[in-house]
């Protein structure tokens, strides 16, 4: 299976099971909104509401099986942000991302991502990042998924 092929799998596999998240669930709003980006993605910032980016990362060699193919590590990173509504203190909005994030973590983490992958190995990582710099209210949370995968050459 080309590389191409592989990575288009396995992220549309990523992108349609994040959907399945009810708080990640696209909206029938007028005008609908897509909380489930690829890549990058047209920010809402409407309050309360959670969005996700995938953004592919590198693909790295890991171990050999045979002459012709190894076994890779392919890092996916899901980029969630929830935006914090002026109701919640900091403390409950970051409680709020954080279900999120382990719902997303739960979904992943050693699992085989629809067959595609041998097993996946989810990490969370939190942070304030440059939002408010950027005076955007919102907690950012980053679930990195570690993709172990078979490239035959």
């Amino acid at each position: 299976m080309p590389l191409s092929t592989l990575y288009n799998t396995i992220l549309t596999t990523i992108e349609t099971d994040l959907k399945t998240i009810t708080e990640l669930t696209d909206t029938a709003d007028s005008p609908p909104r897509t909380k489930v980006h690829f890549y990058k993605g047209k920010p809402a910032f409407i309050e309360g509401e959670y969005e996700v980016t995938i953004v592919p990362g590198p693909l790295i060699p890991t171990e050999g099986v045979t002459s012709h193919s190894t076994w890779d590590a392919i890092t996916v990173y899901i980029d969630l942000l929830h935006y914090r509504s002026s109701t919640d203190l900091l403390r409950d909005a970051y409680l709020k991302g954080l279900t999120v994030a382990e719902k997303i973590y739960d979904k992943f983490h050693l699992k085989n991502i629809g067959g595609s992958v041998r097993i996946c190995q989810a990490t969370i990582l939190s942070g304030e990042g440059t939002l408010s710099q950027k005076n955007i209210d919102a907690i950012p949370f980053r679930v990195e998924l570690l993709c172990e995968v078979a490239v035959t050459q």
